[in-house]
């Protein structure tokens, strides 16, 4: 029985989400969190704010107030849903679109990693 035929939008909705899963490891939660970032440029500091618009534990997507190149570094202070303490992160631009950056987190320490994974796993339990 051949299931595209039977259930053709259905199959390809499904084909469609199981390769975004696979190509970003990690499934991603909507989400609208005020971002203060800070990236070094020439020879000092620059802050700037922005908006992570969706979140997993290995990275967010970042509508900021400029561009970024892909591959700067960046340090990021945040508020996630359901957790009361800032977080101060830091993550590489992976992918960029305009105003919009797909940021995966670096240098996470085995306490704040289980911190992400929770709240991912809160966020998927309630969406």
């Amino acid at each position: 029985m051949n299931l595209s035929k039977s259930f053709p939008l259905a199959w390809d909705e499904m084909v469609k989400e199981s390769k975004k899963k696979f190509q970003r490891g990690m499934e991603r939660h909507r989400v609208t969190i005020p971002v203060q970032v800070s990236v070094f440029e020439g020879n000092q500091y620059v802050e700037f704010s922005g908006e992570a618009s969706d979140f997993s534990p290995n990275g967010l997507c970042l509508v900021l107030t400029r561009q970024l190149d892909k591959g700067a570094a960046i340090s990021m202070n945040l508020n996630l849903p359901y957790n009361s303490q800032t977080l101060d992160l830091r993550g590489i631009v992976r992918h960029r679109s305009g105003f919009h950056h797909g940021i995966e987190f670096i240098s996470l320490t085995p306490p704040l990693k289980q911190l992400l994974e929770r709240t991912a796993k809160i966020l998927g339990l309630l969406s």
